[in-house]
């Protein structure tokens, strides 16, 4: 039962049949069995797979109104698996610290909450030219953990390297709630340091980069982008499902 909880769903429609099917199955089978026992009843598969299914479809029905659900359980499950989430698009950009100032680029990453964690930094100048990298494996943590060391050991190589003029930039919301009150850059923004943090996972100890020619290609791609002031685009996922439009009101298809 725990295991089917634990199931995560395609889509939102999809996670609220998993959290609640165990739920409506055991009551009618309970309702089956009580109504065999103590109803005089005779116990029927069929009326309890179908009690099942109008369950589900009432659930189905009060939580999106403006779907014409199908009767039969098959066609709904295939409906559910084909639902989408909408995407939202937006432009971000990496910006350039302000003259005099470093900028420094944090991020962690985790293999699991818990589970084996590592940290990425990337130092650079008022031009978008390259300082310092770093990429650590840090062991088994939390990922706010691995977001936190990961800021702390930017910091300390700007200090160490006479580097006190520096802005910190990383994408977690809860380490930048707890330095400040502004909301996190988006990762998309922070991606030479997103990327080191995935390499800290192929390492086994702390790396120094001293020369943006000792970075993988893909990291000093980004670089070059981040430096040329080239955008890069977010694509996140929104709470609004997108149904096929067959199962919605007013659908042209209708009258034909």
């Amino acid at each position: 039962m725990m295991n089917w909880w634990m199931q995560s769903g395609n889509n939102a429609v999809e996670k609220l049949l998993l959290d609640t099917m165990p739920i409506i199955i055991s009551w009618n089978l309970w309702k089956n069995r009580c109504a065999a026992k103590y109803g005089g009843k005779s116990s029927s598969v069929t009326r309890t797979l179908y009690s099942i299914t109008s369950d589900l479809l009432m659930l189905l029905k009060s939580s999106y109104t403006n779907v014409n659900w199908p009767l039969n359980w098959s066609e709904i499950y295939q409906i559910v698996e084909k639902v989408e989430h909408h995407t939202s698009v937006h432009q971000v950009l990496w910006h350039k610290p302000t003259p005099s100032f470093v900028k420094t680029n944090s991020d962690g990453s985790a293999l699991g909450n818990p589970g084996k964690i590592g940290a990425g930094v990337i130092i650079r100048g008022q031009q978008g030219q390259f300082i310092h990298a770093i990429a650590c494996p840090l062991g088994v943590g939390t990922n706010n953990q691995a977001e936190t060391e990961a800021a702390y050991l930017g910091i300390k190589w700007c200090i160490e390297n006479d580097f006190t003029k520096l802005h910190l930039e990383a994408d977690s919301k809860l380490l930048i709630l707890w330095l400040t009150t502004s909301s996190e850059a988006p990762w998309e923004a922070n991606c030479p340091a997103d990327s080191l943090s995935k390499l800290s996972h192929d390492l086994t100890t702390l790396t120094h980069f001293n020369s943006q020619l000792e970075l993988p290609p893909h990291i000093r791609g980004q670089i070059i982008l981040d430096q040329q002031n080239t955008p890069a685009f977010r694509h996140k996922k929104t709470t609004r499902v997108i149904f096929p439009a067959y199962l919605l009101p007013n659908n042209p298809n209708d009258n034909d």
